[in-house]
């Protein structure tokens, strides 16, 4: 393998998916002979629909849409063709907004995959029409842009909390804290409660139980309804342009 270099190993490149030993074969890529000539036209191609000085310039999407599907189709390097078919997107979405777009797209496709690969399989091996295979890209960008939208919220929210409250937490809330924003933005499942806080801290059940109670007094935490026995707490919410605090 030649890094940066089109594939030459004469052995079918077969594109598939699922876990080792039980894989899925979606479809064969063109012998490695052929890529040199076949990347050729798809960089004529782009080049040719730029909406920087192109002379059959498309719509943003569609463009994207059809350069990811043709280079995947391709598959011209041994390795990281789903990484570089993302970034050929991402640049065509880029070029048509006239600045670098923001949307997931490596994101909304992996919460997904198998939606995507069907969808790659359906296209390649069927006729030249990619009508359906662009709505599912379209698709697929929008959930992108909300993933990215999600994200800049969520680190949002935690400048928010930490200048609102980061001076206010010991070392061992402190590190319950960081544990639980490592979540991203999906949150801490079922919430933090005295056990979690305990494996994550190293502390046993009574400074925990202190300690939560403190956050709680403070409004940092806020007990979530229906816990039980066990009581679960979420971390507060604190809005921009307030000082009260909101739970989502």
């Amino acid at each position: 393998m030649v890094r940066g270099a089109y594939r030459n190993d004469p052995s079918p490149m077969h594109i598939v998916s699922g876990p080792y030993g039980r894989e899925k074969v979606h479809y064969e890529a063109p012998p490695a002979i052929q890529v040199p000539d076949k990347m050729a036209k798809l960089i004529d191609w782009y080049n040719q629909t730029s909406p920087l000085g192109g002379d059959k310039a498309i719509p943003g999407i569609a463009r994207a849409g059809i350069a990811h599907l043709w280079f995947e189709v391709i598959h011209p390097f041994d390795d990281g063709n789903g990484r570089v078919g993302r970034a050929v997107a991402d640049h065509a979405l880029s070029q048509s907004l006239g600045y670098p777009t923001t949307a997931c797209l490596a994101t909304a496709i992996e919460a997904d995959k198998k939606s995507y690969y069907l969808q790659l399989e359906k296209a390649s091996r069927g006729s030249l029409d990619v009508n359906v295979w662009l709505d599912y890209f379209a698709d697929t960008i929008i959930k992108a842009q909300e993933i990215a939208r999600e994200e800049v919220d969520f680190v949002l929210a935690k400048t928010r909390f930490y200048e609102a409250y980061g001076n206010q937490l010991n070392d061992r809330q402190a590190r319950m804290v960081s544990r639980v924003f490592a979540e991203g933005r999906k949150g801490f499942e079922g919430g933090i409660t005295t056990k979690k806080y305990e494996a994550i801290t190293k502390c046993p059940n009574r400074t925990a139980s202190r300690d939560l109670s403190d956050l709680v007094a403070k409004g940092i935490i806020i007990p979530l309804p229906g816990g039980g026995r066990t009581t679960r707490y979420e971390l507060a919410t604190v809005e921009p342009a307030q000082s009260g605090l909101m739970r989502k």
